[in-house]
């Protein structure tokens, strides 16, 4: 493969996995942009701040839209302090915020 292919195939994911995230959490109606222009880097999803390891969290670990936006939330509200990693957030406190 060569490496224009390598980063063409990774910015099509990128670009999938924006899509993947638009569709689940946002009903696929919000307006999606590359922060600087940099596919793979952070993306704004309506006024949603987000970067590929949250989106790919998400995904992984089939966070609800409660849990999305809500751990969103806990982290704008601890300007990034808060004690829990979004992983543990969904796996752990299912019980809690769903």
């Amino acid at each position: 493969m060569t490496t224009n292919e390598v980063i063409n195939n990774y910015e099509k994911s990128c670009k999938d996995l924006v899509d993947k995230i638009n569709n689940l959490y946002f009903d696929g109606e919000a307006d999606i942009d590359w922060v600087s222009d940099d596919i793979g880097g952070a993306v704004t999803i309506s006024d949603y701040f987000l970067d590929i390891d949250f989106m790919l969290t998400a995904l992984k670990y089939n966070a609800t839209k409660k849990q999305f936006f809500d751990y969103y939330d806990l982290v704008i509200e601890k300007e990034g302090k808060q004690d829990v990693n979004f992983k543990n957030y969904i796996l752990y406190y299912k019980g809690f915020n769903q």
